[in-house]
């Protein structure tokens, strides 16, 4: 999964038009897979073109994400979200009020550098956690997630998660039966071809 530059006006019917783009290069990505999701409802749109209409969205509250397994040629390496903003708001995992009209446009940065997080869990005696979920999620102080993924810790309870832009992340452990909960989150600061080590502590069921 990865997330890919997209510079996009709202129309006034309430639909989006824009390009998808490599943030370095500036050049346009076909391929893609742009998913917006409303207060009611989730709208998906494949985008096989350099340019896209998301048509059927009424003003109200939306969050977008563009979801790709496009490699950057030649090189073939994956690219990452680096950034957005949807005007002068900070567009990463937050909600975007779409009016009718005069919406700014929405731009995505990309990158193809990435760094890693190396998680370990442990209970209270300091003793592995093994198989245990552990969510990885970027998101903005709106609440709403941007990315995630989902990985088990292995038998000495470390969980390697790699191919994330350089960024602020929220790392929880999930327990059999419960759900996740942001405040028990740990946010580790993701750099760009560095690792960032954190350390859990999670009370045997």
């Amino acid at each position: 999964m990865i997330f890919l530059v997209a510079a996009v006006a709202f129309a006034q019917e309430g639909g989006i038009e824009g390009t998808v783009r490599d943030a370095l290069s500036k050049a346009p990505v076909a391929g893609v897979t742009i998913e917006a999701t409303g207060a009611e409802a989730t709208r998906d749109f494949t985008v096989n073109t350099e340019k896209f209409t998301m048509d059927e969205l009424p003003p109200g509250k939306w969050v977008v994400e563009v979801e790709s397994n496009v490699l950057q040629k030649p090189e073939g390496v994956k690219l990452f979200i680096q950034g957005a903003r949807f005007g002068t708001q900070d567009a990463i995992g937050e909600t975007l009020g779409v009016a009718e009209s005069g919406n700014p446009a929405l731009e995505i940065r990309l990158t193809g550098e990435s760094g890693r997080i190396v998680g370990t869990v442990v209970d209270g005696n300091g003793l592995p956690r093994k198989r245990v979920l552990v969510l990885v999620s970027r998101g903005g102080t709106g609440g709403a997630v941007s990315s995630q993924s989902a990985n088990s810790t292995g038998e000495d309870g470390t969980v390697v998660v790699d191919g994330l832009a350089a960024g602020s992340y929220r790392v929880m452990v999930v327990e059999e039966g419960r759900s996740a909960n942001p405040r028990d989150s740990v946010t580790v600061d993701v750099k760009t071809g560095e690792t960032a080590v954190v350390r859990m502590v999670a009370s045997k069921p």
